[in-house]
């Protein structure tokens, strides 16, 4: 009762972690495991999140030492908001994977702030696309369109206002392909709505006439 809500979070995560290994015992450990982690970070002060990417780190290491000996034509692919990749544990861990997947929904910090809610304080669109540049190349942009009304303001990113500038961070990045969606089932709020097939189809011709690969889930 004296723990706060990170502290309670992070004492959650080294237990699944411990369990991830097979038991909570040495002798219970087994490497033949599938590991899902969603958003870890939740509550956790900035001291306790350091120690958290690094754990990640491991995690990933350790992973693609078991695809090394099990399934070598396997691909490892991470998924993830992309807020601290300007750590430099946490870019070096997605620079050893297949597949680094990065969130980036536009090019507008309003929007952001909004929407995505940034758990840094410190998170900058400008910032963000000058951090995927250093992947040089070796990332996925994933990115969620979608249309409607959320907290009174209106969302639809597939306006020109918000496509344009997107794009051009797009340019900016260079990565090898890019992910585009839109919601997939319903929502908390109701005022929100699909993005159409025609506007992803529409987006996805824009991407390639950047020579980047595009692909859209509808």
């Amino acid at each position: 009762s004296t723990l706060s809500e990170g502290e309670t979070t992070f004492i959650t995560l080294l237990y699944f972690l411990q369990r991830v290994k097979g038991g909570d015992l040495p002798d219970n450990v087994n490497d033949k495991r599938v590991v899902v982690i969603d958003d870890p970070i939740s509550s956790l002060d900035s001291n306790i999140l350091f120690v958290v990417s690094s754990l990640i780190k491991e995690i990933i290491e350790d992973t693609i030492a078991l695809r090394d000996a099990y399934c070598p034509n396997s691909h490892v692919s991470v998924l993830t908001n992309a807020t601290f990749i300007s750590r430099q544990n946490v870019f070096d861990a997605l620079m050893k994977v297949d597949n680094n997947i990065l969130k980036l929904d536009t090019a507008d910090d309003a929007y952001i702030k909004l929407v995505n809610r940034p758990a840094s304080t410190d998170y900058t669109v400008q910032g963000q696309v000058a951090n995927m540049k250093k992947f040089n190349g070796h990332c996925i942009i994933q990115t969620m369109f979608m249309k409607g009304i959320f907290n009174g303001k209106d969302v639809n990113n597939v306006k020109p206002e918000y496509i344009e500038p997107w794009l051009r961070a797009v340019a900016e990045i260079k990565p090898r392909q890019v992910m585009i969606y839109t919601i997939d089932r319903e929502t908390p709020d109701k005022e929100l709505r699909k993005a159409s097939k025609e506007e992803l189809d529409d987006i996805v011709r824009q991407i390639e006439s950047l020579g980047i690969r595009a692909t859209a889930s509808y």
